[in-house]
């Protein structure tokens, strides 16, 4: 539970001092994907991100 708050608070403080909005989108779907490793649709769309943010 400690991990997830504090990779929070890393997300968060990277989304505001970084200019990228996609930063902010792709720890949003790292933490969506944490929270329920069943699901296979945020780790398709965390590639997708990752692939957009590095191009």
């Amino acid at each position: 539970m400690q991990l997830k708050f504090a990779l929070l608070l890393v997300c968060l403080y990277a989304s505001v001092f970084s200019c990228y909005i996609n930063l902010l989108h792709m720890c949003v779907l790292m933490l969506a994907m944490l929270l329920d490793l069943g699901s296979i649709i945020p780790l398709v769309l965390l590639k997708k991100c990752i692939f957009l943010f590095a191009v």
